[in-house]
C-alpha cells in the first residue's frame, strides 16, 4: 500500500513540472548561452520542443480563429488571440500537434518575443516557419521596472525565410 502511494505522489509530483513551450525555450537560452546578455546565442526551436511537427505558425493577439484557419490552410478550432497575447501554433501533417499562448511583454517572469520576426514573414507575405529554418538568434534585453532577474529574449531568424 505504501509503495502505491508514493508512486500516485511521485506522479503527482512530476506531472505539476510540466513546463510550457515558452519555459522550456527561456531554460535553454539560460542553460546555453555562456552570457547571453552580451553575446548573441542561437536557439534551434525543433530542439526544444518534445513533439514531432513540420510548420510553426505565429500570430499576434487579437487575431481571429478564421484568420488562423486561412494561414494555417485548413479549419481551426481553437479559439481566437486574446489581448496582449501571441500564440504559437506547430502542424504536422495538416494538424494542429501543439500550441502555446504566451505574454511576450511580460514584467514578472523571462519571457521570449518573435515580433521581428512576425514583421518579416507579413512582409514577405508568408505566415509560416518550416522546421528545418526554426533556428533563431537571440537578443536580450530587459523592461524597465521588470523583476530583477527577468528578461526578455528577443528571437530573430539565424536562416533567411524563403518566400
Amino acid at each position: 500500500m505504501k509503495k502505491w502511494y508514493l508512486c500516485l505522489l511521485l506522479f503527482v509530483i512530476l506531472s505539476s513540472c510540466k513546463r510550457s513551450l515558452v519555459d522550456n525555450v527561456v531554460f535553454e537560452i539560460k542553460h546555453t548561452c555562456a552570457d547571453p546578455i552580451v553575446s548573441v546565442c542561437v536557439v534551434d526551436i525543433q530542439k526544444v520542443t518534445n513533439f514531432k511537427w513540420d510548420t510553426m505558425y505565429l500570430f499576434k493577439d487579437w487575431t481571429f480563429s478564421d484568420s488562423i484557419s486561412k494561414a494555417i490552410g485548413f479549419s481551426y478550432d481553437g479559439s481566437d488571440v486574446p489581448d496582449d497575447y501571441s500564440r504559437i501554433l506547430f502542424i504536422r501533417n495538416k494538424k494542429v500537434v501543439y500550441e502555446e499562448d504566451f505574454i511576450a511583454s511580460d514584467y514578472n517572469k523571462s519571457t521570449i518575443n518573435f515580433y521581428s520576426v512576425m514583421d518579416i514573414l507579413s512582409k514577405v507575405k508568408i505566415s509560416y516557419i518550416t522546421s528545418s529554418k526554426a533556428i533563431f538568434n537571440v537578443r536580450t534585453g530587459k523592461y524597465e521596472n521588470s523583476c530583477k532577474d527577468c528578461f526578455v529574449y528577443s528571437l530573430t531568424n539565424a536562416i533567411a525565410i524563403d518566400k
